[in-house]
């Protein structure tokens, strides 16, 4: 890329080496105590820092940031599959508490304690269904309510690009974005 394009090898190496940090995420983490439980979960930053459109930046930055993607479109069909099997199962979840109502009703016009017992224990055991969260590798979204809701959905992290860090540093800046800037300060490390 640096090559092709005649720009310093920094920003591509960067950007590779900080994309493929956010794709592991936090499934990989280090126990630097052999006699301890205490993990940390590396979380990589970087930074490309040159002159606007004089040295390409935006562009080197863009070819290493297609591997995520690329794993997106991956993760995108997926993620349909999972949705396929989540309406299946919920149309079989809404037959069965419609049999189970009925059965209920039967057994309470009976007044069989013994098969409403049983139809209890067959109420407990089901389950509440989770629609499935597609994973989502990047955002351009700094606000804490949106990383807030997008770091929930995605639990082993999300890359969060900025092209110009400049502005974001600026903002950052601004008393009313102070939350903002603890926020991502007190996110420092992947967990």
């Amino acid at each position: 890329i640096a090559h092709r394009m005649q720009t310093p090898l920094d920003f591509a190496a960067v950007t590779a080496m900080v994309v493929t940090a956010s794709a592991i995420g936090a499934g990989c983490g280090i126990r630097p105590k052999q006699k301890d439980d205490w993990q940390a979960i590396p979380n990589l930053w970087g930074a490309c820092v040159g002159r606007p459109s004089a040295v390409l930046k935006s562009p080197s930055m863009k070819e290493p940031m297609g591997m995520l993607t690329r794993l997106q479109t991956e993760a995108s069909e997926v993620h349909k599959e999972e949705l396929k099997d989540y309406d299946f199962d919920v149309k079989v979840n809404d037959s069965q508490q419609k049999e189970l109502e009925k059965d209920i009703a039967k057994a309470t016009k009976a007044k069989d304690q013994t098969m409403l017992e049983s139809l209890r224990q067959d109420y407990m055991k089901t389950e509440e269904l989770q629609k499935p969260t597609g994973r989502l590798f990047k955002t351009n979204e700094t606000s804490v309510q949106s990383q807030t809701v997008l770091q929930n959905q995605n639990p082993r992290g999300i890359l969060t690009f900025r092209d110009e860090l400049t502005g974001l540093l600026t903002r950052w800046d601004k008393q009313e974005h102070a939350e903002e800037r603890a926020y991502f300060l007190e996110g420092w490390n992947g967990d």
